[in-house]
């Protein structure tokens, strides 16, 4: 955009190219992630517990599915249930704010894939994993969901994110591997990054 000469303000600007920000925030976590992983002599998906081959396909399509039922279960419901007005307006403009930028297609990718793949890892497969050290497994479950909750800043994000994330940990804890989870996630967020997408070329 700075290199087409952006005709609107900073401020206008940071909003509508927020997604590639948060594109490169995430890029910036893998990276160090990564480079720490190598100094211990280990690598990200072993210390995070994230094992893709030779998992079982069929419940890798019923955790995606499982995960597309619940987005759309909450979108329904968020729209059923009578919400005081702020709050309605308070979660109806955070929605939108993620896809109002320029730069759509990233902020789908973001939505949809990098972003669930990225908390999966930090939350259940880093934070998790370290929590159980020092925590039994029902305490480190709900600290570890507590946190995620709270980094999802609007408030109706974060009574659903904590309900997610007990049931992604639990999911993680039983499986040993966040793979699974992952696959939950990105489905979950999936519904919602397809429906801007589409609303947006009117499809």
């Amino acid at each position: 955009m700075i290199l087409r000469r952006y005709p609107g303000g900073a401020r206008q600007f940071t909003q509508e190219s927020g997604n590639f920000y948060t594109l490169v925030s995430l890029g910036v976590v893998a990276a160090l992630l990564h480079r720490a992983a190598k100094k211990r002599g280990s690598s990200v998906p072993e210390e995070a517990t994230l094992y893709v081959q030779g998992q079982n396909r069929r419940l890798a399509v019923l955790c995606l599915s499982l995960g597309i039922c619940l987005g759309l279960l909450l979108s329904a419901g968020l729209t059923l249930v009578p919400l005081p007005g702020w709050l309605k307006e308070s979660y109806g403009s955070s929605s939108s704010a993620m896809f109002r930028q320029r730069d759509l297609v990233v902020a789908v990718a973001n939505v949809a894939v990098l972003a669930p793949v990225v908390e999966e890892i930090l939350f259940r497969g880093y934070m998790l994993n370290r929590l159980l050290t020092f925590f039994d497994e029902k305490a480190a479950v709900y600290i570890s969901a507590f946190v995620f909750a709270l980094c999802h800043v609007n408030p109706v994000w974060m009574i659903y994110s904590f309900g997610m994330g007990v049931f992604l940990a639990r999911i993680s804890l039983e499986r040993d591997n966040i793979y699974y989870s992952c696959l939950i996630h990105v489905g979950f967020n999936l519904p919602s990054a397809l429906l801007a997408f589409i609303q947006a070329f009117d499809i």
